[in-house]
This record gives structure tokens, C-alpha cells and sequence, in this order.
């Protein structure tokens, strides 16, 4: 997945420091420059894509995080634009924040797994055989 962006300094602080992702600097690679790094088996990349050369076409994308309410009480204290605000979801909780170059990355919580009780073994929840 690649992410264009006017200013890859300020990209990459938004998506390394304030989201997590571990990049590696590659932008001396003469054939392909960009920042980059796996996130949940998806190589992740910040290529530089000058203002003026801009479409209109952007990506959304989501990432998961621990805690959608966490996450997004951090973005808000670096001013980062909350675009749809936390809510839970059949599917988990899930918000949307706006990176520095307008795109949209929701921010995705999988719902809790229930746990079973230690009594409540799979041997347990199998109904005894009848002779």
C-alpha cells in the first residue's frame, strides 16, 4: 500500500510516532525513495508526491489498534482532525481520523473475545454419549 504525500517529514511523524508503524528510512533508494515497513503483513510505504502534482484521488485505508478510545484521544492532543468520531460497531469499534495530506485511516478495535471459564473446557460443553 502506498500512501502519497506532500511532506514526507510530516507523514511520517503522523504514521511512525503518533499511529506506531515502524518505518525504515529508504528514501535514498534511487529507484523507488519512500519510508517504509510492514503493518499487520501489509508493506506500508510514504512516497513523496509534491503539492503541486496532487489528484484528486486518495486512499482510505484502516489500521487496528488496542484502543480506539486511547488512540483517538491521542491523535486529538497532537491536533490531529477527528473525521468520524469512536463507535462500536458489530464488528468492533471504529473511528476515522485525517492524516497531513487529507486521507482518511480509520482506526479499527477487533471486539473483545469471550473468555470461557477454566470449568468450561471444550470436553466440558460436549453433551455425554449415549449407550
Amino acid at each position: 500500500m502506498v500512501v502519497f504525500a506532500s511532506d514526507l517529514e510530516r507523514s511520517r511523524v503522523f504514521y511512525e510516532e503518533l499511529l506506531g508503524l515502524q518505518l525504515m528510512d529508504r528514501t535514498s533508494d534511487p529507484h523507488d525513495p519512500h519510508w517504509g515497513g510492514y503493518a499487520q503483513r501489509i508493506y506500508f510505504a510514504l512516497q513523496h508526491r509534491p503539492s503541486e502534482k496532487k489528484t484528486e484521488q486518495s486512499v482510505a485505508f484502516s489500521l487496528e489498534v488496542e484502543e480506539v478510545e486511547v488512540m483517538v484521544a491521542k491523535l486529538r492532543c497532537a491536533g490531529v482532525r477527528i473525521a468520524i468520531p469512536p463507535s462500536k460497531r458489530s464488528y468492533g469499534s471504529i473511528a476515522g481520523v485525517v492524516d497531513p495530506d487529507g486521507n482518511l485511516v480509520y482506526l479499527y478495535q477487533s471486539p473483545p473475545t469471550v473468555q470461557l471459564p477454566p470449568s468450561a473446557s471444550p470436553a466440558s460443553l460436549t453433551p455425554p454419549l449415549r449407550t
